[in-house]
């Protein structure tokens, strides 16, 4: 999980579907009101990891554009409200900056874009190395900005319990 302020921790997710939102069903609960309780989800399909957003209110963006679903490679920028997750897969990207990753990963008018903006089928404009083979593992970073909601790294809850 990163912040804007460089602080970071990571989470291993180590089976699919997981759900994200502030809501308790939530396997990841991120309680900020900005987050729909039930947000987006990570899936695999045809071995391919995926996210689908659950028609949440603010949207779920993938490399700054707004998104139903798509596929994801490693390297790529999730956004949701204040949150940016960098997608890990396999240990892909090594080396991930939280500050670099933030900012290139935010969502709102601070990066000329807006959370209205409609969804977008183009492919992710980050470049990033090809999916990794199928079931490799997936951990996302998340991080949030004091800018908007009082997020702190600390506020998310992530049981990995069988929820």
């Amino acid at each position: 999980m990163v912040k804007a302020d460089g602080t970071s921790k990571e989470v291993e997710v180590n089976s699919l579907p997981a759900s994200v939102g502030r809501g308790d069903t939530c396997r990841f609960r991120i309680p900020l009101p900005s987050i729909s309780r039930t947000h987006f989800e990570f899936y695999l399909e045809d071995d391919e990891l995926m996210i689908r957003d659950l028609e949440s209110r603010n949207g779920t963006f993938v490399n700054g554009e707004r998104i139903t679903k798509q596929e994801l490679v490693p390297g790529d920028l999730v956004a949701v409200g204040p949150c940016v997750m960098v997608v890990r897969i396999d240990g892909h990207p090594k080396q991930i900056d939280p500050l670099e990753s933030f900012a290139a990963g935010a969502v709102g008018e601070e990066v000329g874009v807006s959370a209205a903006s409609p969804p977008s089928s183009n492919a992710p404009t980050v470049d990033a190395p090809a999916p990794p083979p199928a079931n490799a593992g997936f951990d996302p970073l998340v991080g949030g900005n004091d800018d908007s909601d009082d997020f702190d790294i600390d506020d998310l809850d992530l049981d990995l319990d069988s929820r």
